[in-house]
């Protein structure tokens, strides 16, 4: 069923279209998915949102399940500016050199979390100064998926209890499950910067609209 929602979306929405409704909706970047064997994503809706979006000068972030430096060499000649990386996929030898590879060609990276002991994983990587030094630029972002990703269930709860490991030096994603004003103003109560929300834009026919009611009440949580 996720599968086919997601292919349902992905074939009858434009992307170009669709990434323009988030640009006057006021986002401070775009997620592209690519993930082609569950979600029917591809890597050419990133090169198309990519050019297509370059005038209004936003960063576009690949979303997939990167595991290679090849794919974030991949990512940047499609014309991503960050990517998306999944902590619990990945060893500390292989977040190391994917990291590493990203910041080499200017790209930031949300490091995406989903429990309490890959976000303690995630964040060890401070104690490393060529890490930590990328909090000042923006380029490291750290995220929590409300989402299980192996069974896609939504547990809302996770972004609040989490939020409280992370230092109040990072910028803080929260990722999932996003659905309402209500949801906004308790993910900005329990300290998170900015919020990456999917389903919730891609159901609606009025994705400009919904996008700037979500940051006139975020802005006023602060």
């Amino acid at each position: 069923m996720q599968k086919f929602y997601y292919r349902f979306f992905i074939k009858l929405l434009d992307c170009l279209k669709q990434a323009n409704e988030y640009i006057l909706g006021g986002a401070a970047a775009i997620s592209v998915l690519t993930e082609p064997t569950k979600f029917d994503g591809h890597i050419e809706h990133l090169n198309e949102v990519a050019v297509g979006s370059s005038k209004a000068s936003i960063p576009i972030m690949r979303k997939d399940f990167l595991v290679d430096v090849r794919q974030i060499l991949e990512s940047r000649q499609y014309g991503a500016s960050g990517v998306l990386l999944i902590s619990d996929f990945l060893n500390r030898k292989e977040l190391n050199n994917l990291l590493d590879c990203a910041f080499d060609h200017s790209m930031f990276v949300l490091l995406e979390s989903f429990g309490k002991e890959d976000l303690k994983k995630s964040l060890s990587l401070l104690e490393n100064a060529r890490y930590s030094k990328r909090l000042e630029t923006q380029q490291l972002l750290f995220g929590v998926n409300s989402r299980d990703l192996r069974t896609l269930d939504v547990n809302f709860q996770r972004l609040s209890s989490l939020a409280g490991e992370i230092p109040e030096n990072v910028i803080k994603v929260a990722e999932s499950g996003i659905k309402s004003k209500q949801d906004i103003i308790q993910i900005r109560s329990d300290g998170y910067d900015l919020a990456l929300i999917g389903s919730t834009l891609m159901r609606t026919d009025q994705p400009k609209v919904i996008l700037q009611d979500f940051l006139k009440i975020g802005r006023r949580q602060k």
